[in-house]
């Protein structure tokens, strides 16, 4: 049995050096770490052999089969470990997480299927694998309780989401020290509006308290999980913006080192956002080359906010010459990863035709602008409202567009909306419900409201006339830039003189 143990502990320490050199990019060095491990039966290790589509060559047993058959072959490879009947139930466990594991990522498909991205899972290959993975759970295997907890979390593989059941199943493997279930509690607290345990969970989930300090059903066992990257960069963030409801303020040199540590682990938005406190100087030099490294990084680990970064540096010129070429390219990756602020880019470069995308394309522009208002980004839905304005001649749905991301606090889209009421395109003309909307966008600084409304008020429309006024709204446009309300400013100054 001391032997046994001694083979498990090895195993482990292979798997974890392989993790490292696969972060580190030593790919070949990372694969003959898992080989290794996989041999001693660590079923992570026969996991990873085969979402990287490599096999191992010593084992000729292995060689030639279909994926169905290799997953069979690492199943027994599991199994053939037990060395007595106390070992039997772990052994089961391992067994039937491989096999789960196997099939959520659809990895026993005869046909070879690339690695889904996260949050892209099938929700059939979820239903498939959760009886496996709830098998393995029910034995008291961590990560297979902390990926059915995710599972009913998200509602995958199931009838409706269950966020009670997902939280239990994410205790119990919390419980145990795992350190992507604390995370994950984190996160589900969070959006709970539990700010306190949140931070709790983060806290542990980082290494940064004794496993004690958090409140928790049951003791963690004997296995040391590492440091979770996620939590460390939710701290960082929670750190970089402060808490009201934790009184806790801004502290941006902590916040800079715990994203810095959750970078060194791997973690593709920290190494975005300190790419963007670079970029603007905060805390960090101003260095652009050194964020486009960053931006380089984070994309190269297929981070949607990298992927959209390091486009923006190629479309603005940031640090690298202006190739719209590239900008697309990467758009279009993170546009696939369903982040919206680049699939509203992608659809405003589609609409004027780029290098890269051909000529302009009106229909592709409109699928894009439609996806990138999925989650109701205000920004997004005012710029598919703009779309339909003027590309589409659709005033009344720019006007529902307008409404909605106005709601959600938008002065453009108040300021445009003011205007079709002021005109009456798509709606009913009514200048007194756009003297409102100017104002209310005049208010949040908006330079076009502000000369809208100057203009009304000059004029009388929708409004008493009211010449002083109109003046100091000109002037305050003026200020920030606005070509059109500095020639109204002076057009009305040698009025009133002349009048004079």
């Amino acid at each position: 049995r001391l032997l046994v143990s001694w083979m498990d502990l090895v195993a482990q320490q292979m798997f974890e050096r392989g993790v490292g050199y696969w972060q580190q990019d030593y790919r070949r060095a990372a694969i003959n770490c898992f080989r290794l491990a996989a041999q001693r039966g660590h079923a992570h290790a026969c996991v990873y052999l085969l979402r990287l589509r490599r096999y191992p060559t010593r084992l000729q047993r292995a060689e030639g089969l279909d994926p169905p058959q290799q997953v069979r072959f690492w199943q027994a490879c599991v199994v053939d470990r037990v060395r007595s009947t106390a070992e039997l139930a772990a052994a089961e466990a391992s067994s039937a997480l491989l096999v789960g594991c196997c099939l959520l990522y659809g990895l026993t498909r005869p046909e070879p299927q690339p690695i889904p991205a996260a949050g892209s899972i099938d929700a059939e290959d979820a239903r498939r694998a959760l009886p496996w993975l709830r098998k393995a759970a029910e034995h008291g295997n961590a990560t297979a309780q902390y990926n059915v907890g995710q599972l009913c979390v998200h509602g995958l593989g199931l009838a409706c989401a269950d966020p009670a059941q997902g939280k239990q199943w994410l205790q119990r493997a919390a419980a145990q020290g795992h350190a992507a279930a604390q995370a994950a509690l984190g996160q589900l607290c969070h959006q709970q509006h539990e700010a306190a345990d949140a931070v709790a969970w983060w806290q542990r989930a980082a290494k940064l308290v004794q496993p004690d300090a958090v409140p928790a059903s049951g003791s963690p066992t004997g296995i040391a999980w590492p440091p979770e990257p996620e939590a460390l960069f939710r701290l960082g963030c929670l750190h970089h913006g402060g808490s009201m409801e934790l009184a806790l303020p801004r502290n941006l040199p902590l916040a800079v080192q715990f994203l810095q540590q959750a970078a060194a682990l791997g973690h593709g938005q920290a190494w975005s956002m300190l790419g963007v406190l670079h970029k603007h100087g905060v805390v960090l030099p101003t260095d652009l080359r050194r964020a486009v490294q960053l931006f380089h990084r984070s994309a190269a680990l297929a981070n949607p906010w990298g992927l959209y970064n390091t486009g923006l540096t190629y479309k603005l010129g940031d640090g690298v010459p202006r190739d719209l070429a590239a900008a697309a390219r990467y758009f279009r990756r993170a546009a696939e990863l369903n982040h919206r602020q680049a699939q509203s880019e992608l659809a405003s470069m589609y609409e004027d035709g780029a290098p890269g995308l051909g000529p302009r394309n009106l229909q592709l522009a409109r699928f894009w602008y439609e996806c990138s208002t999925a989650d109701g980004n205000p920004t997004c839905v005012y710029n598919l409202g703009l779309f339909y304005f003027h590309c589409l001649a659709s005033p009344a749905r720019a006007a529902a567009c307008f409404r909605q991301a106005g709601a959600d606090g938008s002065s453009e889209a108040l300021s445009s909306l003011g205007f079709l009421y002021e005109k009456g395109q798509g709606v009913r003309r009514d200048p007194v419900q756009g003297v409102r909307l100017y104002t209310r966008a005049a208010r949040c600084h908006h330079a076009q409201a502000q000369h809208n409304l100057g203009l009304c008020l000059d004029k009388g429309v929708g409004t008493p006339c009211d010449v002083r006024r109109a003046a100091m709204l000109l002037r305050r446009a003026q200020q920030q830039g606005h070509q059109q309300a500095r020639g109204a400013l002076l057009f009305l100054l040698w009025r009133e003189f002349s009048r004079r």
